[in-house]
């Protein structure tokens, strides 16, 4: 069992060791390569200080997927695999680093989704809602103001058409074009939006939850760049953003009949 303080520093040493090895020659090519990808979206000190809070939707996926890339590096390294005699201090260094990193098993599910990874990182680095939070969330109080009940229900509504749109540009990659189909998917029937969700069955609610917290984050990723969409894709996501919800707001753990309420008044209320 490793403490919270034992993982964050385990994070930065992985980034580190994925640095040394990107500019060791003698490291096979394939590994360097491995290495490199970890690092493109790997989190920095900073963040790993601040247990992943100033990454949210795509953007931590994004970064879980370099931890999970560096992981199995780790986990090859450390078992000797692919290091040659020249390369004993790095597999040395490997061993020693593994010791406090996420294992690469338990990555396999937090690199589904956005959802899974905010998942991960509440209970790996105790992130907010940390781990208690997983099992009696609520929906955060919030100031009034940014917008309207009827923009918000306005937004929810153009929030599929943006969706189709973007599943049709074959210029993002295939990550984004794939979330946007899936989105879209769990979006249908649009009688959610006309029942305002009072009216539909415990299934159904959470699967229309699951699709708009997902295109949330999309509207987020493609207005934050994350995703490179077209003009038309990204001038509606600036106009849909100030009128949804944030994606990180919505419920990490589910919610049953008892909490049903306050989500959807909370999604409709048009505050954040």
């Amino acid at each position: 069992m490793t403490t919270f303080d034992e993982r964050g520093i385990a994070l930065n040493l992985g980034r580190e060791l994925m640095t040394s090895w990107v500019g060791t020659e003698d490291m096979p090519p394939g590994l360097r390569e491995l290495a490199g990808m970890a690092l493109d979206r790997y989190p920095g000190s900073a963040s790993i200080a601040h247990r992943l809070e100033d990454l949210g939707g795509y953007g931590l996926l994004l970064a879980v997927r370099s931890i999970e890339t560096a992981a199995g590096l780790i986990a090859r390294l450390s078992l000797g695999h692919d290091a040659p005699p020249a390369l004993t201090e790095h597999r040395d260094r490997a061993r020693h680093v593994a010791w406090h990193f996420p294992e690469e098993a338990e990555l396999k599910e937090a690199v589904g989704s956005p959802h899974a990874a905010r998942w991960w990182a509440a209970f790996y680095l105790d992130r907010p809602p940390g781990r208690d939070g997983l099992l009696r969330e609520q929906p955060a109080p919030r100031p009034d103001g940014r917008c309207s009940p009827r923009q918000r229900l306005e937004a929810l509504r153009r929030l599929p058409a943006f969706l189709d749109g973007l599943a049709r540009e074959s210029e993002l990659p295939p990550l984004a074009v794939s979330e946007a189909q899936t989105a879209r998917a769990e979006l249908r029937p649009s009688r959610w939006l006309e029942l305002q969700f009072h009216e539909v069955s415990a299934p159904e609610l959470i699967r229309a939850f699951e699709g708009l917290e997902r295109g949330c984050q999309l509207v987020e990723a493609v207005s934050d760049g994350v995703f490179a969409a077209g003009p038309r894709s990204q001038a509606l996501a600036q106009t849909l953003r100030s009128h949804l919800p944030r994606g990180e707001e919505f419920p990490v753990s589910g919610f049953d009949e008892q909490r049903r309420g306050s989500w959807i008044d909370w999604l409709l209320s048009g505050c954040v």
